[in-house]
């Protein structure tokens, strides 16, 4: 698995929004809600390290609003975004634990709502690899519980999926077969939604890639690629980049080079947009790019790639010691 890379997209972009507009009443002041917009806005424009400045200060005015205010666990909710955004899986770790923390606090310790931090929390630790963690947070238990109490919520979409890419992970691929494919059903029981459903069969395609069903990921994969661009999400390029990143890597495992270089290409610019030029993310994008230039045979530029990916992830493993060095060459070759 690529560990720390980022293969997997999660659903919080897509409800994140939606939530916020929910929690706004509660929240308090308005200082805290204009710096959100606006740092919301900066990453968008592609200024991630000014992003980070904003994201951060965000949480800072939202904890002025009160221990009993929504703001602060919104606040801690967009910073994780922001860090998964990028694949800093070590401070969206820290970040989600804080929210966890808030959340608990305003509405108890079992309550329902949680889920959401749950189910976010599973998929950081399967980013980082830390799968037994991930595994005690017994999803299927939190699956059943938003099941019979809030059936119609978009967290029951979100813990299917992260079910399913814990299952993925194990190498449990049926059990993560049928878990895509009910969320598949489930999404389009509930009218049907292109970006999600683009979301979902990128995470599936990842399944085929795993099992090395690399014609299935390809087919679903391209599926993916054609409902997000079809979709109402056009100026989220990070899942532009992330579905392409994966297609490009199914090509090169079926051996269609061509294919996938023609995909690198035409979202190059949209990854390092949305990625930054020396963060996690675009390192698994790097991968990607080293893996075909190795099949292809130019193993000097692969090898260039990869001393510039060990580069990235060293210096974010300095900020996260309990992860250490993350060790590439189990999926990029020697």
């Amino acid at each position: 698995m690529s560990v720390g890379t980022g293969r997997i997209r999660s659903f919080a972009r897509l409800i994140a929004g939606c939530f916020f507009l929910c929690v706004l009443a509660l929240a308090g002041t308005n200082d805290w809600r204009l710096q959100l917009n606006h740092a919301i806005a900066t990453q968008r424009a592609g200024d991630l390290t000014q992003a980070r400045v904003e994201f951060e200060g965000t949480v800072a005015l939202a904890r002025k609003t009160g221990d009993d205010s929504a703001a602060p666990g919104t606040a801690l909710e967009y910073l994780a975004n922001f860090y998964d955004d990028i694949g800093d899986f070590g401070q969206a770790k820290l970040t989600l634990n804080k929210c966890l923390s808030v959340w608990q606090q305003l509405l108890g310790s079992n309550n329902i709502a949680l889920a959401r931090i749950v189910r976010r929390m599973a998929s950081v630790y399967i980013e980082r690899g830390e799968l037994m963690r991930a595994v005690k947070l017994d999803l299927p238990h939190w699956i059943e519980r938003v099941q019979n109490e809030a059936p119609q919520s978009d967290d029951l979409i979100g813990l299917l999926n992260a079910s399913a890419s814990l299952e993925s992970a194990l190498h449990h691929f049926a059990g993560s077969v049928e878990l895509h494919r009910k969320t598949l059903d489930l999404i389009e029981a509930r009218g049907g939604n292109d970006a999600a459903e683009a979301i979902e069969l990128n995470n599936f395609g990842i399944v085929y890639i795993r099992e090395g069903n690399f014609d299935e990921a390809v087919s679903v994969l391209s599926r993916a690629l054609d409902l997000w661009r079809d979709s109402a999400q056009p100026r989220d390029v990070g899942t532009l980049a992330m579905i392409c990143q994966n297609l490009a890597e199914a090509f090169t495992k079926a051996g269609r080079f061509s294919e996938a270089e023609k995909v690198l290409e035409s979202v190059r610019v949209s990854a390092l947009h949305a990625y930054g030029a020396d963060t996690p993310r675009m390192a698994g994008f790097l991968l990607v790019q080293a893996e075909l230039l190795r099949a292809e045979k130019h193993a000097a530029e692969a090898k260039k790639l990869t001393r510039q990916v060990k580069t990235i992830m060293a210096r974010y493993a300095q900020s996260d010691p309990s992860r250490g060095v993350v060790d590439v060459s189990a999926f990029v070759g020697q």
